[in-house]
């Protein structure tokens, strides 16, 4: 593995992050929206719930795949450290979030 593609790890790491806090938020609004009483609206389907599993399925592999790759590297250790701790920051970013529980 080369510096560019832990750097591009790292960035679809932080883009699906972003994506799982949209969804997050979406769906938040989307609940908030839906305990209005509103009998006249037409309740639209919503896949928020799926796009969410997918994203935090794919967010949690690659983190995983990452780590183990790290490990059987030839990556400077400074620069594998300072990556290790970019990923564990995410990870607690993530885990924050409580998705575990609900998948």
């Amino acid at each position: 593995m080369t510096e560019l593609d832990v750097d591009r790890r790292l960035r679809n790491l932080r883009e699906s992050f972003g994506r799982i806090k949209a969804l997050l938020a979406w769906e938040r609004l989307k609940r908030r929206e839906d305990s209005v009483s509103r009998p006249w609206a037409f309740p639209m389907p919503d896949s928020t719930p799926e796009e969410l599993k997918n994203e935090y399925s794919f967010f949690l592999a690659m983190l995983l795949n990452t780590y183990a790759v790290l490990d059987d590297s030839s990556i400077p250790q400074a620069l594998r450290q300072d990556v290790k701790r970019q990923l564990a920051v995410l990870d607690w970013q993530v885990h924050v979030l409580h998705l575990d529980r609900r998948f």
